[in-house]
């Protein structure tokens, strides 16, 4: 009887066909083991990477968790809060661009792998986080998005399309590295001193449980006044997935504390002034109507003083120290 058996035999691939798949595979895989040693200071695609990982730990169960961009990155100290209330806590915040999209999918991730729930989500974007876009992020970051691809690929094809599948492959992320030979056997040499460098900023991150200083602290600031208008806008982009952060929450029964971001006095005066500060609370007011588990949190009041920040967007360490106590505050009184 014939053998119709459809089983693909390599046997009759040519040679140097084969020996190109095993070069490529090698290649990625190569790329792939040695990704982490790839990132130079201030580690950005690094830090989120790693909290990828931390994500999905199912050993985690951390009281309440911390999700944004750089505004709570930085303002947000999560060890002065368990000092003050015994809850523990977890700074799950990145930088601006790719900030609400992975924010999401940390708390996705946390949610399906994590040994208890967290009781609650600290929640703060900056108004220029609220507009980004689609495109924006498809322009200028998505090859970092890399950075934290495992468990999330599914999300990135339904948002990306094909777009996404570049962003599986690691050395597609690194090919800057291939453009200049002269580039690569420096990057081999520096490799040893890279791996020390990238371990002991992702044991700095654990130790701080997730808050980075990436500014200089203690800047005393005097703001310009020659700044464009701005409105504040919210993206579809955004709201989807601010929104679906909150379907989670509101599902998994945990509490959500929207922070507000602050201002100092000469900036906030300015957002006031061209309507921006009041679309911003109308829109989080919208979503607590939909959101009873929504608590709008505004430290403006207490936040005005230049001393206070490093920049328009970031807070200083005694910024940040006087925020995170005003939480605890806030969760001492939830946890009563």
């Amino acid at each position: 009887m014939a053998n119709n058996s459809s089983t693909f035999n390599f046997k009759k691939l040519p040679l140097g066909f084969l020996l190109a798949l095993l070069l490529i595979a090698s290649f990625e895989l190569a790329n792939a083991l040695l990704d982490n040693y790839f990132y130079q200071p201030p580690y950005d695609g690094l830090r989120i990477k790693f909290k990828n990982e931390l994500s999905m730990n199912s050993k985690n169960k951390y009281d309440f968790l911390i999700l944004g961009d750089c505004y709570p990155l930085i303002g947000i100290i999560p060890k002065i809060i368990q000092d003050r209330t015994g809850l523990t806590g977890f700074n799950f915040s990145t930088h601006v661009v790719y900030s609400i999209f992975s924010s999401y999918c940390y708390f996705k991730n946390y949610l399906a792998h994590c040994a208890k729930k967290p009781k609650y989500v600290l929640v703060s974007y900056l108004p220029v986080s609220c507009a980004l876009t689609h495109q924006d992020i498809e322009k200028d970051s998505l090859g970092v998005f890399y950075d934290f691809k495992d468990h999330n690929e599914v999300t990135f094809f339904k948002e990306f399309g094909l777009k996404a599948f570049p962003l599986m492959f690691s050395s597609l992320k690194h090919a800057y590295l291939y453009k200049d030979p002269d580039n690569i056997l420096p990057f081999v040499q520096s490799i040893p001193d890279n791996r020390t460098k990238a371990d002991l900023f992702m044991q700095k991150v654990l130790t701080d449980n997730g808050r980075d200083n990436l500014v200089e602290d203690n800047i005393y600031l005097t703001f310009k006044d020659n700044e464009d208008y701005k409105p504040f806008e919210v993206s579809p982009f955004f709201d989807k997935y601010l929104r679906a952060i909150l379907d989670l929450a509101r599902t998994n029964h945990i509490q959500v504390i929207y922070v507000v971001p602050s201002h100092a006095a000469e900036v906030y005066k300015k957002q006031k002034a061209w309507g921006n500060t009041d679309k911003y609370l109308q829109y989080l007011a919208n979503l607590q109507k939909e959101n009873p588990n929504l608590v709008i949190l505004n430290p403006q009041n207490d936040f005005d003083q230049t001393f206070s920040y490093s920049g328009e967007f970031h807070l200083n360490f005694w910024g940040a120290m006087n925020l995170s106590s005003d939480l605890a505050r806030e969760l001492s009184v939830l946890e009563r």
